[in-house]
């Protein structure tokens, strides 16, 4: 699909700029950086070993943050989840976060 290839190619970009900024991490981005090129569209899948896309967000509540328990990994982390085909890892974050929390979350910019 044309909307993951764009993801994919944003997410190479921004591999390679965490990469330039931060080299000692790049031995641990290999994988990835390795099966984004082999196949991207794969990383949209939730069967892709050994890694596949997901989002999260951080959601702020009156000061407070919120995590939620995940159940396989058995520790709180932000709500999060799959990328649903056709989605963007924004619009996946905000229905996670609604799925996980039942709150109605909106994107806004770190400043």
């Amino acid at each position: 699909m044309p909307e993951e290839q764009a993801i994919s190619t944003r997410i190479a970009d921004n591999i390679a700029a965490y990469s330039a900024a931060w080299p000692d991490e790049q031995a641990a981005l290999a994988p990835l950086r390795h099966q984004l090129m082999a196949a991207p569209s794969g990383l949209f899948n939730r069967k892709t070993t050994p890694g596949h896309i997901t989002a999260s967000g951080i959601v702020f509540c009156r000061g407070r943050l919120l995590l939620v328990f995940h159940p396989y990994l058995q520790r709180l982390l932000p709500p999060g989840g799959h990328i649903e085909r056709g989605e963007t890892p924004s619009q996946a974050a905000i229905r996670e976060a609604a799925e996980e929390t039942g709150f109605t979350t909106q994107l806004q910019p770190l400043a």
